[in-house]
């Protein structure tokens, strides 16, 4: 005689990583594919909202950016390195003006324009005034609302880069 039972568990963050830990590479793989498959266009939302707990410590931080510094060199897009180049400088907040229209430049040197091209350098441009206007309220007791606005200023440049990636 056989008898199911149903448990429900609640892992704890330290359990998750652990159980993903000892999954092999293909496991692991299907993981960040599922993952991908239910968070969609969320999934940068709540990776900023991560970025800004005071749980995330230096360890989590720094698994963080090797995940997303390898997964981002191993990315092949239509562009290439300038572009990834390109996007890692806007990531940094610090873009001068005249490093923003030198890649800009590069970018067109690079690649005949086409619409594709000109929706990225359009939605860098209304991201990067976004984040200016983000860091000038730095101080500002509630900036939640340009957070939002820079977040989703972020969204539309990514949706951008991988518009370009399709064939």
């Amino acid at each position: 005689m056989l008898k199911t039972i149903q448990v429900e568990v609640n892992l704890t963050g330290k359990e998750t990583a652990e159980a993903f830990w000892h999954l092999d590479n293909d496991e692991q793989s299907k993981f960040f594919n599922y993952l991908g498959s239910i968070s969609q266009v969320k999934l940068p939302f709540q990776m900023q909202f991560i970025s800004d707990s005071k749980e995330l410590n230096e360890f989590g931080r720094a698994a963080m950016e090797i995940i997303g510094n390898y997964a981002y060199d191993r990315s092949p897009t239509v562009l290439g390195q300038p572009l990834r180049l390109f996007d890692r400088l806007l990531d940094r907040h610090d873009l001068s003006r005249i490093q923003f229209d030198k890649c800009i430049e590069e970018l067109h040197l690079f690649k005949d324009r086409n619409e594709k091209l000109e929706k990225v350098v359009a939605a860098a441009k209304s991201w990067l005034a976004v984040a200016d206007t983000y860091a000038k309220h730095r101080d500002d007791h509630d900036r939640s609302i340009y957070k939002v606005d820079y977040m989703q200023g972020r969204e539309i440049f990514r949706a951008a880069l991988a518009e370009l990636e399709q064939p």
